[in-house]
């Protein structure tokens, strides 16, 4: 696939806010794009986990944002608190039993958390979480990911997620789900294919991106980046330097140009298909001075970790507070964290910025 790959922080955040770049993928840009990727996750992917608001355009996406949107109001995200805590503390309560000196800190803790919490809200049963962080881990990168692997897991999901939505219709509980089905008006109600797309993108954007947030905010701790003192004294303060440092996403997905662009120096054709690198951008110096050093006492305001424009993050504040719970809950009980080992391999992933594990030891 032939695309533009915008670095710069200025017109990274200039186009995430530009209507010209669509992401509906029905449009003349995406059918072409993905015919041109040859076979990949791309073309194997189910489309019927696809028609969410991330891949769509307004009023479309308006009417799908405006449904969901409800459930991340900062007066909801600060009433999960407690839990998010309760979540945590019972995983680190399993941690310190764990023999042999060191652990993964994403399998036992970084994981975890964000999948329970996402999966409470939807109402998904505890015995399926471990099934569905398989299925999401390969559909989440369709561009570089195993094909095959990409068709089969996505319909296993769809069909799993289509037979829960069709239970909430018959018997609606306290959840998530049942929720998006009542919202709206008669006419605004989401369609079969939307509200399972839409549970698909909750579920995955509500923890994958989360992992590697509390995962990557962790690592400054265990390598000695950032003290536990600092930590413990301004959590939020870590999390958003980390958010920048080393976001949980590198490349935000793909948007099509519906028309000419001009952009400095350069003209974005109609047609042309264009990736925004927000990690990349996160560290422009021009925006941010020595931005490959962690500096707690930074100014982060305007980072652009999740992403910017109509397109922005809707569960940023749920991440946030999770993330911020997650250090402070892990540095209290073990200040003296470490590396087990040499940091490990990051994912071979354009989209995802995560480790593949992170070894550490606890005293």
């Amino acid at each position: 696939m032939r695309a533009w790959l915008v670095t710069g922080f200025g017109v990274a955040a200039e186009l995430l806010r530009n209507p010209a770049l669509c992401k509906d993928a029905r449009t003349t840009a995406g059918i072409a794009a993905r015919s041109g990727a040859g076979r990949s996750g791309a073309t194997t992917v189910s489309g019927g986990i696809t028609a969410h608001m991330l891949n769509s355009d307004p009023p479309n996406h308006t009417r799908l944002r405006r449904i969901v949107s409800s459930a991340f109001t900062p007066v909801r995200v600060a009433a999960l608190r407690p839990r998010v805590v309760e979540i945590a503390d019972a995983l680190l309560d399993d941690m310190a039993q764990v023999e042999g000196g060191a652990l993964d800190l994403i399998e036992h803790y970084a994981a975890p958390i964000p999948i329970t919490v996402i999966c409470e809200l939807l109402g998904v049963p505890a015995d399926d979480r471990r099934m569905f962080r398989k299925w999401t881990n390969s559909v989440i990168d369709v561009l570089v990911g195993d094909a095959d692997a990409v068709g089969r897991d996505s319909r296993s999901l769809e069909q799993y997620l289509r037979a829960l939505v069709d239970e909430r219709r018959r018997s609606p509980r306290d959840d998530l789900i049942s929720a998006v089905i009542a919202a709206g008006s008669a006419d605004e109600r989401l369609s079969d294919a939307e509200l399972v797309s839409t549970v698909f993108l909750i579920l995955v954007a509500g923890h994958e991106t989360t992992v590697n947030l509390i995962a990557n905010a962790a690592l400054t701790v265990a390598d000695g980046t950032v003290s536990a003192r600092r930590a413990l004294e301004s959590p939020e303060r870590l999390v958003e330097e980390s958010l920048r440092h080393n976001g949980p996403v590198n490349v935000a997905t793909l948007r099509y140009a519906a028309e000419d662009i001009p952009t400095g120096s350069h003209t974005i054709s109609r047609g042309e298909v264009v990736l925004i690198a927000l990690a990349a951008a996160d560290r422009d110096e021009k925006r941010f001075a020595c931005p490959d050093v962690f500096d707690l006492d930074r100014e982060t305001r305007g980072h652009l970790a999740f992403g910017g424009g109509i397109h922005q993050c809707l569960g940023a504040g749920l991440a946030r507070m999770e993330g911020s719970v997650a250090i402070r809950e892990l540095v209290t009980r073990f200040p003296g964290i470490g590396l087990a080992e040499p940091m490990g391999r990051w994912r071979a992933s354009m989209l995802i910025r995560g480790l593949d594990r992170l070894m550490v030891t606890l005293e």
